[in-house]
């Protein structure tokens, strides 16, 4: 019977999940109090609340409690026992609800959890408030140590305030960044699809500078071979024109040499000549 409506409990829950999806509420407001289960409003809550029957507010700005405990395997004595023992009503919180709208009320903003409760609620006149808001601003929570906070928070209250009181735990149910219900199993696939993404992004990219850095590379190639064929060539043409020039010098040089020995081996044949004719007119000057 028990697990029956352990399971009646979390079906509701879920159906008013989807109507706070539906009406892109932000938050869902946990209640318990049998004066709540005809009220389908936290403004009206809200609004009917008074020194005899005040309301008592849990609320969560970014850390999704009701996600956590019910997506979690182990117990939880004060959670459990709210969520599927003294819960009576399940409302989406309308975007425009504010607590310091109402008279008479006050708002104690927690972003760690202290050490003693009755530290910080014995600072606020509670007894002369219509409306109490413990607000828990921090997005990460133990688990195990807010359950124990929160028994202690409802002990005191319990001992504090009237025994009709109201208490409501407001958690948000939409991830207040993405817009949408992420479970942690879910953030973490969508953390993990995002570096995936961002890989192939980076492999892509690699990719892309690669080609490019290659293509550069090839064409840096090509125009370094072209610019060495064309030096090739260029001393092709060189070293012929260096080679015919070359023989054209000898030859040259060649004919010049031969016109020179001729001329030298002329003069010396005159010399010859001129020596026999002047030795063949001394003796006639004998003679005389």
């Amino acid at each position: 019977m028990l697990g029956l409506r352990t399971f009646l409990i979390h079906f509701v829950i879920m159906l008013q999940s989807m109507l706070v999806v539906a009406s892109q509420s932000l938050s869902i407001a946990y209640i318990s109090g049998e004066e709540c289960k005809n009220v389908d409003s936290m403004k009206i809550l809200a609004s009917q609340s008074n020194i005899d029957r005040p309301l008592v507010i849990l609320q969560f700005d970014k850390f999704a409690i009701y996600k956590q405990y019910s997506s979690s395997n182990k117990n939880y004595p004060y959670l459990t026992k709210y969520f599927e023992h003294d819960l009576n009503q399940v409302l989406p919180l309308e975007k425009d609800f504010k607590v310091e709208d109402y008279t008479n009320s006050e708002i104690i903003k927690l972003e760690q959890l202290p050490s003693s409760v009755s530290e910080i609620l014995y600072t606020y006149p509670l007894r002369e408030n219509f409306v109490i808001a413990i607000d828990f601003e921090s997005a990460v929570y133990d688990l195990d140590q807010l359950d124990g906070f929160l028994e202690s928070v409802t002990f005191f209250l319990d001992e504090y305030l009237p025994q009709t009181k109201v208490l409501a735990i407001i958690s948000p149910e939409i991830n207040v960044n993405s817009k949408k219900s992420i479970s942690k199993k879910e953030e973490e696939e969508e953390e993990e699809a995002e570096k995936e993404d961002y890989k192939t992004e980076t492999e892509e990219e690699y990719v892309n500078d690669n080609s490019e850095e290659d293509k550069d590379e090839v064409e840096a190639q090509d125009k370094k071979g072209k610019n060495k064929e064309d030096k090739e060539e260029d001393s092709d043409i060189l070293s012929t024109i260096w080679t015919e020039g070359l023989l054209m010098c000898l030859l040259v040089s060649a004919l010049l040499l031969g016109i020179l020995f001729i001329a030298i081996s002329w003069l010396a044949s005159l010399e010859i000549s001129y020596g026999a004719l002047e030795k063949s007119t001394n003796p006639l000057k004998k003679t005389n």
